[in-house]
């Protein structure tokens, strides 16, 4: 499903019921990107959305919404429904219960990268280091990538 064209009718549709001109719509986006956007011949990035919807006073939530709607082909009522449903799966995978430790007086938390090694694995590098062998040895021999054993070889000698 692509919302390219029927957001860039929408746009379109709104600044005009507004009384605005490309030129008088545009500001932080250029009014060349604006003829882009509403005849679908560019993406709108997330900010770019934001700028043009604060500009025609509509949350971008809903001009996304309208946009997803008419490609849908669906009444309101009906739209609706599926969004009450789509964001009922959202919450069904427990994102309500932790949503404060990613995201916090309107901020995202930052989070170290990568995930941690498996206690098991560091503990037979670590072991198979103490016995002599080499970093390409322990690789092979506990089928573990050569980087996640260069890791834990370097983290244990600090």
């Amino acid at each position: 499903m692509s919302l390219m064209r029927p957001l860039a009718a929408v746009l379109r549709l709104v600044r005009v019921a507004r009384g605005l001109s490309q030129e008088q719509f545009s500001g932080a986006v250029e009014a060349r990107h604006i003829h882009n956007l509403e005849n679908a011949k560019a993406s709108a990035t997330l900010v770019t959305l934001e700028t043009l919807a604060g500009r025609l006073g509509i949350d971008p939530v809903a001009l996304l919404a309208y946009a997803s709607r008419l490609e849908q082909g669906v009444t309101p009522a009906q739209y609706v429904d599926y969004l009450n449903s789509e964001l009922q799966k959202i919450s069904d995978l427990g994102i309500d219960a932790q949503i404060a430790d990613h995201y916090r007086d309107g901020d995202v938390v930052i989070q170290t990268p990568g995930r941690r090694t498996d206690p098991a694995k560091v503990q037979a590098v670590l072991e198979a280091k103490a016995a002599g062998k080499s970093k390409r040895e322990i690789s092979e021999s506990l089928g573990i990538a050569r980087s996640t054993v260069n890791d834990i070889w370097k983290k244990s000698d600090l």
